[in-house]
């Protein structure tokens, strides 16, 4: 939780195909340390600490560079799996 009471939640987010070229440079920097891979057709951005205001800016930046969304859920932190 943030102190101005807006909840951080992790998040796992996925696209189809690659992140356009130095996109995920500027994702680190908007949105700190996060995991991303690409493979099968798909990239999976995991362990994004957002809260709604951040999700919304980092679905936007991808809607901005017509990227194809295909899941997001968050994840649970103790097992690092995803909440139902």
């Amino acid at each position: 939780r943030r102190g101005d009471g807006e909840m951080t939640l992790r998040y796992r987010v996925e696209i189809r195909g690659a992140l356009p070229g130095g996109l995920a440079g500027e994702l680190h920097r908007r949105f700190g340390d996060f995991t991303h891979r690409t493979d099968g057709g798909r990239t999976v951005l995991a362990h994004l600490e957002l809260d709604q205001v951040a999700l919304r800016a980092l679905l936007g930046l991808l809607w901005d560079v017509d990227s194809e969304l295909r899941l997001v859920t968050t994840m649970d932190d103790e097992t690092t799996g995803e909440h139902p």
